[in-house]
């Protein structure tokens, strides 16, 4: 009995999970949409004019989302990485980009580490994306590595879910 009850609550928590990402953001805006990105409801979310910023309740993960203005291409957006995310980090050291894809994009990721505005050491993960074939969007995250273990999947629930709207 004590065995089907711990599956029962495996399964629960499980549904729960998949059931938590609920707040999704189109972009450039709900009207003509080219891509959109889902968060766990636990999550804050803050749009401004320039970006999407997102983190878990702790805050200790910090997720942005932005169209490279000025990027018409992956090869001028690589070189406007260093740019934005130097304005968030310090000692920035990223790994060659490779290609992955998922079942809407292809996306260049990277990964590596820097140290944040606090000065703690954290992991850097990189994506860029042309969701059109005109503009070039960047999707990053950084935080601790403890902090990145704690969120892992809800940091892959979140990337998994850029799509198509």
């Amino acid at each position: 009995m004590r065995r089907y009850f711990s599956l029962f609550l495996v399964v629960s928590l499980l549904m729960s999970y998949n059931l938590s990402a609920a707040e999704t953001y189109t972009y450039p805006d709900s009207d003509n949409p080219v891509v959109q990105i889902s968060f766990p409801d636990s999550w804050e979310i803050e749009p401004d004019e320039e970006m999407l910023h997102a983190m878990p309740g702790d805050e200790s993960i910090y997720l942005g989302f932005l169209s490279l203005e000025g990027s018409e291409d992956i090869e001028a957006a690589l070189d406007a990485v260093d740019e934005v995310l130097a304005e968030l980090l310090s000692e920035l050291d990223l790994a060659d980009f490779e290609e992955i894809e998922n079942d809407d994009f292809v996306f260049l990721y990277s990964e590596g580490n820097g140290v944040d505005k606090e000065g703690d050491a954290v992991n850097v993960t990189v994506a860029l994306f042309s969701p059109d074939g005109e503009m070039v969007c960047l999707v990053f995250y950084y935080g601790t590595p403890e902090a990145e273990e704690i969120h892992e999947k809800e940091l892959n629930a979140i990337v998994e879910s850029i799509s198509k709207p």
